[in-house]
């Protein structure tokens, strides 16, 4: 089976509440119709076995809590590139950081093009399997802005 050209990864931590909202966005995005040249990948803790599954896509977008003074619920859609300039940090509470891990992709050559959303916790140190209550209000407009750049590839 070929690899699909685009692929939509959620990060994070299931069992710390809120770090774990990329994992959530991706679980609900896959009972909807997505574009065919897309996958949806649950990448848990951000290993650096998910550079497997990047290496060689043409776009890939991560969903990941996001570490920012910005209140809770507030989505940031930072293009790689820009991410290296400015100093946005990704939560790192997962075993090797998004950051680390596209910082590794990129010196393998080949780059797909790399967006991240990251989402501002509330509570991402407790443990907890549920989200707050701001970010679970903010989950469609999530899904809502990936299927945005889904649309536009």
């Amino acid at each position: 089976m070929p690899m699909k050209k685009i692929l939509v990864l959620g990060v994070g931590n299931i069992l710390l509440g809120d770090d774990g909202v990329g994992v959530h966005v991706v679980e609900r995005m896959r009972h909807m119709a997505l574009p065919q040249d897309t996958e949806l990948l649950d990448g848990g803790m951000a290993t650096s076995e998910l550079l497997s599954y990047m290496k060689g896509r043409q776009k890939v977008i991560i969903i990941d809590a996001i570490q920012s003074s910005s209140p809770p619920g507030t989505i940031f859609r930072i293009p790689y590139q820009d991410m290296k300039k400015e100093q946005h940090q990704i939560c790192a509470l997962h075993q090797i950081g998004v950051i680390e891990m596209l910082q590794i992709l990129e010196s393998m050559g080949n780059m797909p093009d790399i967006l991240i959303f990251g989402i501002v916790p509330k509570n991402d140190t407790e443990f907890s399997q549920q989200l707050s209550s701001e970010i679970e209000e903010k989950l469609t407009e999530i899904i809502e802005q990936v299927l945005e750049e889904l649309r536009l590839k």
